[in-house]
């Protein structure tokens, strides 16, 4: 496994977040040994590809709430199956809700 592998994995995730359904598909798509990536990208980025992936979608989420666009539409158009799931892992990465982040940038706009 070479630092190639955990960049082209990174690289993967970034332009393909929104269809990635199971973690394992980066691997498999890339033809190397799922274990050995999962392991070298901890190493090489200090997170796990899980992580990196909700950190991209949510990344993503964030702009459209911005552009004032519903969540569920923000939740599809990220990959997540549902608004629920937007929500828990928006508020795990920022520490508020989509809602709350919306009325923040809202203000702020308005300044």
């Amino acid at each position: 496994m070479t630092e190639t592998d955990t960049v082209r994995a990174k690289q993967y995730i970034q332009k393909n977040f929104r269809s990635i359904r199971r973690i394992q598909s980066v691997a498999v798509t890339l033809n190397v040994s799922y274990e050995t990536l999962r392991k070298t990208f901890v190493r090489r980025h200090g997170r796990s590809m899980q992580q990196y992936l909700e950190e991209v979608r949510v990344n993503a989420a964030r702009r459209k709430i911005e552009e004032g666009k519903k969540l569920y539409e923000v939740a599809r158009e990220v990959g997540y199956a549902n608004e629920s799931t937007l929500i828990k892992h928006f508020k795990k990465m920022t520490g508020m809700t989509p809602k709350e982040y919306y009325e923040i940038f809202k203000d702020e706009e308005d300044v």
